[in-house]
């Protein structure tokens, strides 16, 4: 019967961490001018962080190289509009904004999305799209 109860009182915080990114799943999106960006889909806990980028070889042969990479991981509330990405390499602390201004891509109004430092010393803005 003490099995039971406790079960019963713990099995809660077992399961926060699967909702506990629930209030903002979706997939969101850089809108950059340069050549990178990044796509982030959180699905309860669960996330998917895609970065891709080129560039061109040298003038004379003007190859272009493309990068793509994918982390999976998981995401958790930190605190009010404060989340954590984790994956095998790395973390991320990011920060939820209901109505992010698109000011930086030449667009008025706002749309839900999140402020990230993916790249060092780059404020990196996405948008929600689905």
């Amino acid at each position: 019967m003490k099995y039971l109860l406790a079960s019963i009182v713990l099995s809660p915080l077992f399961a926060l961490p699967a909702i506990a990114c629930d209030n903002v799943a979706g997939t969101y999106s850089s809108v950059s001018e340069t050549h990178w960006n990044f796509t982030l889909k959180i699905d309860k806990s669960e996330t998917e962080l895609r970065y891709t980028d080129y560039s061109f070889g040298d003038d004379e042969t003007k190859t272009k190289t493309e990068i793509e990479r994918t982390q999976y991981g998981y995401c958790e509330h930190i605190s009010d509009n404060k989340y954590q990405l984790t994956f095998a390499e790395q973390s991320f602390i990011i920060q939820y904004d209901h109505e992010l201004s698109k000011e930086s891509f030449g667009e008025k109004g706002y749309a839900p999305g999140f402020v990230a430092d993916f790249i060092e010393n780059t404020k990196v803005e996405l948008w929600l799209t689905e």
